[in-house]
């Protein structure tokens, strides 16, 4: 039965992962839009070529 239990765990913590990358990715997305958002805006009031 210690299998049945071992499967219960990973299949758990897989699903945790899932949520939390889910969870991570959404605010990930949110931080990088105002970053890109702000570095647009710098950039353009700069304009200078790399």
């Amino acid at each position: 039965m210690g299998w049945l239990i071992a499967i219960a765990i990973v299949l758990s913590l897989s699903w945790l992962g899932w949520r939390w990358n889910q969870f991570e990715c959404a605010e990930d997305r949110f931080i990088s839009g105002r970053l890109v958002k702000r570095l647009r805006r710098h950039s353009r009031r700069r304009k200078h070529h790399h």
